[in-house]
């Protein structure tokens, strides 16, 4: 992305901030390395798995939110 931005004549993050989701692996080899929102993924599948239990055993599940985690990198100011 940032390859395309750059190709336009425009430089990151001077000019355009760039901001991804779930942080994956490549976000931080990205160039720049790329700003992104880490979720708590053990969180989540433990709360996925305790929904799913109480709904074997007859409950319905509560929903809850979980805390997620802003990352910045180079891509933002």
């Amino acid at each position: 992305m940032t390859a395309t931005i750059r190709a336009h004549g425009l430089k990151v993050p001077d000019d355009i901030q760039v901001v991804g989701f779930d942080d994956s692996t490549i976000a931080s080899m990205a160039d720049p390395p790329l700003t992104t929102i880490r979720q708590p993924f053990d969180g989540i599948a433990r709360h996925l798995v305790d929904q799913l239990m109480q709904l074997i055993n007859g409950s319905q599940p509560l929903g809850i939110t979980l805390p997620c985690e802003l990352v910045v990198r180079q891509t933002t100011r």
